[in-house]
């Protein structure tokens, strides 16, 4: 067997390659693929020359260039215009509704005040005053305000 595995022809692969993974055993000679004859390559095909694209003067270059910049520019400030417009709005809507209620509120402060005074008795404050010891003032204690 090793000599047939030493044998090499031209039909199978090295003896090296022949040998399983454990060594002890020769597996199948494999069949090498035939080569290919060689082919002569395809002849290229010749094509005209691109023709160069015609270029614009550089004063008309710098022309178009100095519009399109122009033009950005306009349509960035035309943009920032209408943006700062509407947040202007916005702000001014927002201001007039905390306006109102901001006069909700004074509203509601002024019932409230209102409730409040009302609700106190001032006969009852001055009898409950006597009652615990208070006594009203001599003239000649008063002493008038400037």
């Amino acid at each position: 067997m090793a000599q047939a595995a030493r044998d090499y022809n031209e039909n199978t692969m090295p003896y090296t390659l022949i040998y399983d993974q454990s060594g002890s055993s020769v597996s199948d000679p494999l069949k090498v693929p035939k080569k290919r004859p060689q082919v002569a390559p395809l002849p290229e095909e010749k094509t005209a020359p691109r023709e160069r694209y015609k270029t614009q003067p550089d004063e008309k270059r710098k022309l178009k260039l100095l519009y399109i910049t122009s033009l950005i520019a306009i349509g960035s400030m035309l943009f920032a215009i209408v943006a700062g417009g509407v947040l202007v709005s916005q702000s001014h809507s927002r201001i007039n509704q905390i306006d109102s209620e901001n006069e909700a509120i004074k509203l509601r402060i002024n019932d409230l005040e209102l409730q409040l005074e009302q609700s106190i008795d001032l006969n009852g404050v001055i009898d409950a005053a006597l009652q615990n010891g208070m006594v009203y003032p001599l003239p000649e204690q008063v002493m008038p305000a400037n």
